[in-house]
């Protein structure tokens, strides 16, 4: 089973890496709900489960735009940014090429800084990262120090209750887990607190009024006042790479990925799966 889902995930890569690579605009493209047919949700591993698996090549995002769902074409992005006063936070997630979470000052002269309560400067050069330099999600320059902050597989920035969060995660070759951190900072001062930790790694994140939506490779999670509820667990998604979380005007839950996107109603626990169908 892990060759076919290695060989699933390379076949999906090379897709992206396509779009990157070639200038192919993968996120001009939208979609209606006419355009997918709900289906029964497949036995993880079963026979219908592997057809799809080999066959889901294009990637869904979800959305809402006004409360209404919008689904779109995914593009993967392997860096996020968050921008501060001073300078930018660099998120890098390249999987088994590597990762971790970067600070870049505004002002190149201050190269002192301290991590944890310990005295650190600017010594990382990211060039080395293959596709960081074409991303377009980057505001700044590359080139030029940075302050490595953190390792780890760091994929998104986000903001809860006026502070900054950011999950972070990996699964790649038998390693799979992932956690929730908050990026304390104060000054030329920073400090990472890690709060939750996952059986497998985060891929999509929400924020919706005081819930923290978080979908891994393999479940789902609902978190409220920082107590982690197992909502789904061992998905049919694993394989699909879940890419986003979108909450409507009538608090329904979607998920997007590769030839799927989910609905979920939370009070109820029910999931139901919706297939692209063109």
């Amino acid at each position: 089973m892990i060759n076919i889902l290695n060989r699933t995930y390379y076949l999906k890569a090379a897709i992206v890496i396509n779009c990157i690579l070639f200038g192919v605009n993968c996120r001009a493209q939208t979609y209606s709900s006419g355009d997918f047919v709900k289906i029964p949700i497949p036995v993880a591993e079963g026979n219908k489960w592997l057809e799809y698996n080999q066959s889901a090549l294009i990637p869904f995002e979800v959305s809402t735009v006004n409360g209404q769902l919008k689904i779109s074409k995914w593009k993967y992005i392997s860096t996020d940014v968050y921008r501060m006063p001073e300078g930018m936070f660099l998120a890098v997630d390249e999987g088994e090429f590597g990762g971790g979470l970067y600070y870049k000052p505004d002002d190149s002269t201050k190269t002192r800084f301290y991590i944890d309560g310990k005295p650190t400067s600017t010594n990382e050069n990211l060039t080395y990262y293959r596709l960081v330099l074409k991303d377009k999600n980057i505001p700044a320059q590359t080139a030029g120090k940075y302050l490595s902050v953190c390792g780890g597989h760091v994929k998104k920035f986000f903001v809860y209750r006026d502070s900054l969060y950011f999950i972070e995660g990996i699964d790649h070759m038998g390693f799979d887990s992932g956690a929730l951190c908050k990026l304390e900072c104060k000054g030329d001062s920073f400090k990472v607190v890690e709060l939750l930790t996952f059986e497998d790694a985060p891929h999509a994140i929400c924020v919706y009024g005081d819930k923290i939506l978080i979908a891994t490779f393999r479940n789902f999670y609902v978190i409220e006042n920082w107590h982690k509820e197992l909502m789904f667990d061992h998905i049919f998604w694993y394989g699909f790479n879940p890419n986003s979380i979108a909450v409507d005007k009538d608090e329904k839950v979607y998920v997007g990925m590769f030839g799927f996107y989910t609905k979920i109603d939370l009070k109820k626990r029910i999931m139901e799966l919706y297939k692209y169908d063109k």
